[in-house]
């Protein structure tokens, strides 16, 4: 699984922001938080995924992915 093209990518931290970037690469059909920067990424044909991310700015407006790894 390459993962390059998103690690370090900023996104909204608006719900949508992080759907979308990994709708972009992945068949994503469900995204959850599941703790502090983290989330749970259901596919519809392979292993969730465990995205971690970090705040950019003061305000949290904005992630980056720093870590995107397949779970079971």
């Amino acid at each position: 699984m390459d993962t390059h093209d998103l690690t370090q990518l900023r996104v909204a931290n608006d719900g949508s922001g992080l759907r979308n970037a990994l709708k972009a690469h992945y068949q994503v059909k469900s995204i959850a938080h599941v703790g502090n920067f983290v989330f749970r990424a259901d596919r519809e044909d392979a292993a969730p995924l465990r995205i971690t991310t970090e705040p950019v700015d003061l305000a949290m407006r904005t992630i980056r992915i720093i870590d995107i790894q397949e779970t079971d």
